[in-house]
């Protein structure tokens, strides 16, 4: 059966290049080639006497030199606000960030929508940090935490109030009355936004806003109060919310009961040949049709992927055998971040596979031996046979270095001790990174890693021209040399590198016809895919995993603003920046970058030695900025074996300040403010500041706040409510993203 489908799949790709046209038939040759050659008939060829029939080039993929982002680093960057979020899917069990989409900050409430996934989700198994903090979801009248995901109903319901967010730790400024947090989580099934952001904040939210089809998280979390201590609370804006669940739903090719076309009818499973197939025929790049795979390829291997292996060393710790999946995946696939071949390749190597092109199919070879389908007896004389004992240096390292993304070290990746490479590199230093984001085990890093460096010792290489009897064969195949003398030294085993069959049809003399199969193999046998786990499996030591980034934690109190330096008679705009030290934790210096506004790569500014802090505040400027601009900042802070987790400051706006402000007493309890507000289109509101009598700005409390001036628009407000008692005021303009301008001081007044 798999023979047959390799033949069939070679067949697609057949395509007819008329030469010279003649009278004569030449179905009598074409028999002469191969008996199942005249299935095509004497119809198709019959009035053709010389033709070129190209079966098309087929090749193996390699993933060795594609170089994709780690984990981290696009967790990272899908924290960002953008206009246009990237289109992402999350395969696996895994914990990821998500995209603020949008973010409004209300009052004393932040208020947005995120997305996680851009595709229905199962939710299943589900935790969640906020900013790196332990949260649980909590009753609302008690506040005893709902350990029983049966009881979270008001999560799913978005005609409810919501599900309350516990914080477990302490938060600075914290009210007890206050709601800390709620969350209503959107499994793709949602027609609209929950009813609390529609009914509460019209003005933002609307019944459009649905996101169908795609995994968001609505949220509403209580702002704080002091400006001084709402980054304590919040420390990125806007808060980093981690979901770790079980994420995309896939196609079981062995489940009858499952529709291959009807995603409703599919389960989670974070099998790595399932979740494969799944990017292949569905990615929203360049979905791949029936006629454009070869699909028996891909669930062949569904089987393989959920082989039980032996992980030695728990099973010693254990006292019996622990398993687990021979092949599992876990992680995003941010399908704006390069070629589609390059972005299913770390798929297809959390599998140990290679993906190949054969005829304009793509199919897949799984990280198992193949068994040989051809044997080779013969090589045709009619072109140069090239054999090579020894690959380029470059293509055989002295050792290999995996890396995996580690789900005990909180899906940071982590790295194995290098394997090495027999026959390779005589230079230590030669140690070629083998980067799988995709893989969330050590244990599935390391037999991978063995197969691959397996492949690269076996160094062997041959291109030669076989006879018709190998037109089966296409990029992936195993075959076995068989050849006699003085051609033994090409015995053994071989895997098909590329093919390009041709079949040249010429009534020439006595009605012979040249046909042949061009190939380039590799050295190819089943120890590579050998695996002791007791003589093969390195022990990976809970200190190996001690380099923990949470440790370090998120920097806190992280804030920013615009001040006007002279430099000589001229008036340079700065940002100038503030966060707290770490004390808790040894650190040797925090590391500092800023970017402006549709710039994707943070300029790194001299890094701040922990020596040189003399206070418990750090303070720095980056800059010259431009008036109007918007820029953002992230800080975070290096230990001697590990780095925290970077904090952000984003949309400062450079001068973002109302000009002209003053202030007066109104009636009780009221004081009103004039101005112009700022004329850039960053600006989304006002905030009334609010501090004791000869106090600074950073001690004070937002008091009041009003979004209804427009940019560039001269107002008078009157701000009522207020304590009564003397107090230093300012005004403060606030961007679409929550961050606060550089404020106008107002004065003191005695608030009757």
């Amino acid at each position: 059966m798999r023979k047959w489908l390799l033949i069939t799949t070679a067949m697609v790709a057949v395509s007819f290049v008329p030469s010279e046209a003649q009278a004569e038939p030449i179905t009598a040759a074409i028999a002469a080639v191969a008996g199942w050659w005249t299935a095509l008939g004497a119809t198709t060829l019959g009035t053709l006497a010389q033709a070129a029939i190209q079966l098309g080039a087929g090749l193996l993929l390699t993933a060795a030199t594609v170089r994709t982002p780690s984990q981290q680093d696009l967790k990272r960057e899908l924290t960002l606000p953008t206009a246009r979020p990237a289109k992402r899917w999350v395969y696996g069990h895994f914990a990821t960030t998500g995209t603020p989409a949008p973010w409004r900050v209300k009052g004393s409430r932040l208020l947005g929508c995120i997305l996680f996934n851009s595709r229905p989700s199962a939710g299943t198994n589900l935790t969640f940090t906020i900013d790196g903090r332990e949260c649980v979801f909590a009753e609302r009248v008690t506040g005893t935490e709902l350990t029983d995901p049966g009881d979270w109903q008001n999560l799913f319901d978005f005609a409810s109030e919501g599900e309350l967010v516990k914080i477990k730790e302490k938060f600075p400024d914290w009210d007890a009355n206050e709601t800390q947090a709620l969350f209503w989580l959107g499994l793709g099934d949602q027609a609209a936004p929950p009813a609390y952001f529609t009914d509460n904040y019209p003005e933002y939210f609307s019944a459009t806003d649905a996101w169908r089809g795609q995994t968001v998280l609505w949220v509403s979390l209580s702002a704080g109060g002091s400006v001084s201590k709402r980054p304590k609370r919040w420390p990125n804006v806007p808060p980093q919310i981690e979901l770790d669940m079980d994420w995309s739903m896939v196609w079981d090719p062995e489940d009858v009961a499952q529709d291959p076309d009807d995603p409703d009818t599919w389960t989670f499973s974070d099998n790595q040949a399932r979740c494969l197939l799944d990017a292949v025929r569905f990615n929203p790049v360049r979905a791949y049709g029936p006629g454009q795979m070869v699909l028996s390829s891909f669930t062949d291997a569904v089987p393989l992927a959920d082989e039980p292996v032996t992980r030695w060393h728990d099973s010693v710790d254990a006292g019996e055998t622990v398993t687990e999946p021979r092949y599992r995946v876990a992680g995003v696939v941010d399908w704006t971040k390069g070629e589609l071949l390059d972005l299913l390749q770390p798929l297809a190597a959390a599998g140990a596979g290679q993906l190949a092109v054969a005829g304009g199919q793509l199919s897949y070879i799984p990280g198992a031996y193949q068994a040989p389908v051809y044997t080779m007896t013969d090589i045709l004389a009619d072109s140069a046979v090239d054999f090579q004992r020894l690959a380029s240096r470059r293509e055989v390292p002295y050792a290999l270095k995996g890396t995996w993304t580690a789900a005990e070290r909180y899906y940071e990746t982590a790295e194995l001790e290098p394997r090495l490479v027999a026959g390779g590199s005589t230079s230590a230093d030669d140690i070629e990174e083998l980067a799988l984001p995709l893989v969330p085990s050590g244990t599935q890093c390391q037999r991978i890693v063995k197969i691959e460096a397996g492949r690269r010792a076996a160094q062997k290489r041959l291109s030669c021209t076989l006879p018709p009897s190998a037109i089966a064969l296409v990029p992936g195949s195993s075959l076995t040399g068989a050849l006699a003398s003085p051609f033994t030294r090409l015995n053994g085993g071989w895997q098909v590198e590329e093919a390009n069959p041709g079949v040249w049809l010429q009534d020439g003399e006595n009605g012979k016809v040249a046909f042949r199969v061009p190939v380039t193999l590799r050295e190819y046998s089943a120890e590579i895919f050998d695996w002791d786990p007791e003589t093969d499996e390195q022990e990976i030591l809970s200190q190996d995993l001690s380099s923990d980034d949470v440790e370090l934690g998120t920097v806190e109190g992280l804030g920013a603003t615009t001040v006007e330096l002279d430099s000589g008679g001229a008036v340079v705009l700065m940002v100038e920046f503030s966060f707290d030290a770490i004390t808790d934790y040894v650190v040797d210096e925090y590391e500092v970058g800023w970017r402006e506004e549709g710039e994707t790569i943070f300029v790194p500014l001299p890094d701040i030695p922990d020596s040189a802090i003399e206070t418990s505040t750090v303070v720095g400027q980056f800059g010259p900025v431009a008036f109007g601009k918007s820029y953002d900042l992230r800080v975070r802070a290096i230990g001697p074996s590990s780095e925290g987790l970077w904090s952000y400051a984003l949309g400062i706006v450079a001068g973002l300040q109302v000009s002209g402000a003053s202030a007066s007493l109104g009636g009780p309890g009221e004081l009103t403010v004039s101005g112009t507000a700022p004329d850039n289109g960053y600006y989304d509101g006002l905030r009334l500041y609010r501090a004791a009598v000869g106090e600074e700005f950073g001690d004070a409390i937002e008091v009041a706040e009003d979004d209804t001036t427009p940019a560039g628009s001269p107002f008078a407000i009157t701000f009522p409510g207020l304590a009564q008692g003397p107090g230093a005021f300012w005004i403060v303009p606030y961007t679409t993203t929550g961050t606060d301008g550089t404020p106008s001081a107002l004065g003191t007044f005695t608030i009757t």
